[in-house]
């Protein structure tokens, strides 16, 4: 259960501080641990907050939904009413003969334009969201949420205080899932947002402040471990300053695809060709941390610390810290390299 506990909170904000705000407000006080130095963690004092955690939906095994994907509430998976709402424009005007008359023809071809010019998300969301079906079968994980309003979590368009936009490097098509703190297993839980982007293809999404929760991609020949996307993730608290803190976390897989976040104080993953403020095994052989692969602790490389906070979690003494937000409302570039580690 221990190495189980570990795991689930590479999903929770910036290394494990259960998403305490005093808490991360104090990491950038304590740089007792330094780069890959990582005091020694005892596991039985190890007491991490899963009490949010409705263990009967866990599923352990290889990986494979615990329910049908096609399973997942109608009313929240768009993925089958948003491209009528895009097509519909096109059935509405039906001018006859009738149009050869006057302005009726005019009149009946302004609303098409006035539809798709105006309306920037719901033009999106038909890209985003074709074919994601398919992806989610093979992952083995439930269709998102994907909310196009605010809900007090995250949502697809760019129109909250803090947002991160998703950029897919790579030359195939690749995956974004999110999820709250105690919903990581996108394979028991329906996760906050699950959208395709295509090579080259960006899409902003909106994140609540106080929001804890992580996002990661997957292309094709990705898996689960746990249930948990077994890839490089991002993990966050949304707020101001050190009151916000992010970071790319290796913990789950060290060999997952590369991802880079940059905010406006500091960057998280690849910067410039090297690693930069990320949580990595300290045993950088293992696959993951945890049951072998070594503790795990804040790699600072190309960073500065500071804005890359480094300390020491307040209850359980493991590392903490990750990239510092910025003073008032934080946007993330987020990219998704087409390399793994």
């Amino acid at each position: 259960m221990r190495y189980q506990s570990a795991l689930a909170l590479g999903a929770l904000a910036a290394g494990q501080a259960a998403a305490s705000n005093h808490g991360h407000a104090g990491f950038h006080k304590r740089h007792e641990v330094k780069a890959r130095g990582a005091d020694a963690v005892n596991w039985d004092n190890v007491a991490y907050d899963l009490s949010a955690v409705d263990w009967s939906k866990v599923d352990y095994g290889n990986g494979a939904a615990s329910t049908p994907v096609a399973s997942t509430p109608a009313a929240e998976t768009p993925a089958s009413s948003q491209p009528e709402v895009v097509s519909t424009p096109a059935s509405e005007p039906k001018p006859t003969s009738a149009a050869a008359e006057t302005p009726s023809s005019t009149k009946a071809a302004a609303p098409a334009e006035t539809s798709s010019s105006s309306d920037p998300v719901g033009e999106l969301i038909g890209d985003i969201l074709s074919g994601i079906e398919s992806f989610a079968t093979k992952l083995g994980a439930k269709l998102g949420v994907n909310s196009k309003t605010e809900n007090g979590q995250i949502w697809i368009g760019g129109d909250g205080k803090h947002s991160a936009t998703f950029t897919n490097s790579a030359d195939k098509d690749a995956m974004v899932w999110c999820w709250g703190k105690s919903t990581m297993w996108i394979n028991a839980n329906q996760p906050l947002i699950s959208i395709k982007l295509a090579a080259g293809e960006t899409q902003k999404l909106s994140v609540a402040d106080g929001f804890s929760g992580g996002c990661g991609a997957s292309f094709e020949d990705s898996d689960l471990f746990m249930g948990l996307l077994n890839e490089s993730i991002l993990e966050f608290t949304f707020g101001s300053g050190a009151n916000g803190c992010f970071d790319i976390s290796r913990e789950i897989n060290m060999k997952g695809i590369q991802l880079t976040a940059k905010g406006a104080k500091c960057t998280s993953g690849l910067e410039g060709g090297s690693l930069a403020c990320t949580f990595v095994c300290t045993d950088s052989s293992a696959t993951r941390c945890g049951a072998g692969g070594g503790d795990f602790a804040i790699d600072v490389g190309s960073s500065t610390e500071g804005p890359c906070m480094v300390g020491k979690d307040p209850f359980t003494g493991d590392a903490s810290g990750g990239c510092q937000m910025a003073d008032d409302g934080e946007h993330l570039e987020v990219t998704i390299h087409a390399t793994r580690w």
